[in-house]
Formats: C-alpha cells, sequence, structure tokens
C-alpha cells in the first residue's frame, strides 16, 4: 500500500504540482530482499551518513556515494570519526536511524519508519539540488515521551564536525536552514483513523548545489524515541507572471477549520485536494459561492489543485 502511495505522490508532485520528489526512500519503506528476507531493517540505509554499499539480497545501495557509479550519493566517515571522538572517546558508536514499524498509517495499514533513540543517531541524507532556488521541506514525526526535540538543520556542505552546531545552528554558516520540532509527543503509535504523527514544513533557500537533510534529537533514549516517516524535498514552483490565472488567485483564510474561500478573475471548474504524499483526499466540481468545506479533513498540510479550463494552480493549505 505504501509503496503504491508513494507512486502515487511522485504522479501528483510531477504531473498536479510540477514539482519532483528529491529525498531517497522519503516514505521508510524496505526494499526488495531478494534471497534474504530475514532483515527488513534495511529501510534505515536511506538515512545512514555512511551507507552500506549493498542492502538486503545484495541489492546495489542506492545510497552510497561511488565516483561512477553513484556520483549523488554520498559517505560522511568524517562526521562519524568525530561522534565516536565525541562520545565514545574514539570507540564505535551507532549514528544510523533505526528501522521501526511504527510508520504513519496509509488507510487500514501501518507502514514502516525510522527513528532516533540515542545521542548519537542521526538522520542524514544528501540531495543534489540548485544554488539559489527555493525548496519545500516536510517531514512527519512523532516523540513518544515530553522532553525529546528534535533539531532539524538543512545543511549546505557535508559537515565534519557538530561544532557550532551545539552553540547555535541558526547562525552557523553551514546552515541554510534551522527548525526546532517541539510539539510533536504522543505516547500513542496511532490506529486506524487516528495518525498521532504531526507534520511539519517549511521553505527555505539552498545556498550551494547540495543540501544534506541533517535531523538529531539530543534527548532520545532507548526509552524516549522520535519517529519519522514521509519525508520531501521538492523545489518550490512559483506561478509564472503570465499566468493570468494565477497571478489573480487569493485564497483565504489560511489555516483555516472548516472553511475556506477562493477569488479568481477566471471560472473554476474544479477543486481537489492532496495531502502530503500526494493522495487525493477530496474533489469539488458543484462550486458554491466559491467556498470549500474541509471540516472533515484530519488537521495538517495539504495541496489544493484549482483546475479552470486547461489551466490549473495548486495552493498549499494548513488544516487547523
Amino acid at each position: 500500500m505504501k509503496k503504491t502511495l508513494l507512486f502515487i505522490a511522485l504522479i501528483a508532485t510531477t504531473s498536479f504540482f510540477a514539482q519532483t520528489e528529491l529525498v531517497k526512500n522519503g516514505t521508510c519503506d524496505d526494499h526488495g530482499t531478494g534471497s534474504d528476507t530475514s532483515n527488513t531493517g534495511d529501510n534505515a540505509d536511506a538515512w545512514d551518513m555512511t551507507p552500506n554499499s549493498t542492502l538486503n539480497g545484495d541489492i546495489t545501495s542506492p545510497y552510497r556515494y561511488d565516483a561512477d557509479d553513484n556520483p549523488t550519493g554520498w559517505r560522511n566517515d568524517d562526521l562519524e570519526t568525530y561522534l565516536e571522538t565525541t562520545y565514545a572517546s574514539g570507540g564505535s558508536v551507532n549514528e544510523q536511524p533505526g528501522s521501526t514499524s511504527d510508520g504513519t498509517y496509509n488507510d487500514t495499514e501501518k507502514t514502516r519508519g525510522v527513528k532516533l533513540y540515542g545521542v548519537t543517531r542521526r538522520l542524514y541524507q544528501r540531495v543534489v539540488v540548485e544554488a539559489g532556488a527555493e525548496y519545500t521541506f516536510t517531514i512527519q514525526s512523532r516523540s513518544s515521551d515530553s522532553g525529546t526535540p528534535s533539531e532539524v538543520f538543512m545543511l549546505n556542505e557535508a559537515i565534519t564536525t557538530e561544532v557550532g552546531l551545539v552553540v547555535d545552528g541558526v547562525s552557523d554558516s553551514r546552515v541554510d536552514y534551522f527548525h526546532e520540532i517541539k510539539n510533536d509527543m504522543n505516547s500513542s503509535s496511532g490506529s486506524v483513523g487516528n495518525n498521532t504523527f504531526t507534520t511539519t514544513t517549511f521553505d527555505f533557500t539552498a545556498s550551494t548545489t547540495d543540501v544534506i537533510i541533517y535531523v538529531r534529537s539530543l534527548s532520545s533514549t532507548s526509552d524516549k524515541q522520535v519517529y519519522f516517516d514521509n519525508i520531501s524535498l521538492v523545489k518550490k514552483v512559483t506561478a509564472s507572471v503570465k499566468d493570468v490565472f494565477g497571478a489573480n488567485f487569493g485564497m483565504y483564510p489560511n489555516p483555516t477549520k472548516t472553511n475556506f474561500s477562493f477569488s479568481s478573475k477566471a471560472s473554476v471548474d474544479s477543486v481537489e485536494i492532496f495531502n502530503v504524499i500526494g493522495k487525493s483526499v477530496s474533489k469539488v466540481s458543484a462550486i458554491k459561492n466559491n467556498r470549500i468545506n474541509v471540516s472533515n479533513l484530519k488537521s495538517g498540510i495539504y495541496f489544493v489543485k484549482f483546475n479552470s479550463g486547461k489551466s490549473s494552480i495548486t495552493k498549499k493549505l494548513v488544516k487547523q
């Protein structure tokens, strides 16, 4: 189910939003296991700063850097050495996130995710981007206990030390954007119809051709774990000034709890709403008074697609 939704999301972001998903395995799915079906933990390799060369079943890793075969991959041994020196006096540490079956729910099925549960564990992934372009980052998280905030960094280089990040990640020149997640505590792992993950999203401008997605939770432990799923990075699309439909369009209030209205000089034929993974959750063709009721939607981030003839425009909606 989750892989199907990932496929839908990719279609949605490309065709509907004119956006392409840049994160590798942001939905934290397991890979095909080939001859090895005993280990379901290889999905966390997508967020390991030093990925293995192969995944389960001798599948060549799509994450590990190779100058010839995978130049957009990554392998940061220097940062791993820094963590070993800092936290274990040079001994080995666990810097990879853990794999977990406690991911988000898709319809009736719980999916896999990744988790942080120790001072040395990190989420790490390099993404090749366009310098000077604006990007939108989204992540879903759940802290199992209070007092375990997550620090989310959009780095512009492969750091070899956390010195500076420890003091102030905001002013560090290696950081294009910093956000601290402090509102995702929920002791329940959720159930059908009750997704207990919190969605965080923000926009930032890439200063170089690399973005390193870097997440840590220094207060997490084996008893206070933080879970992550549906991690996304897409290039933000700016409507062309030649697009009269988009240039004369408004949507309000946003955020909203029950309804939102829109204003447009062009006639809107239909409105379709998608969740953060690209799944259509509502479609309205008979529109009255340019108002859409979203009271039945769960709180979170949505994308609203307005259609007018052969033109369309997509707006981000925050449902409270």
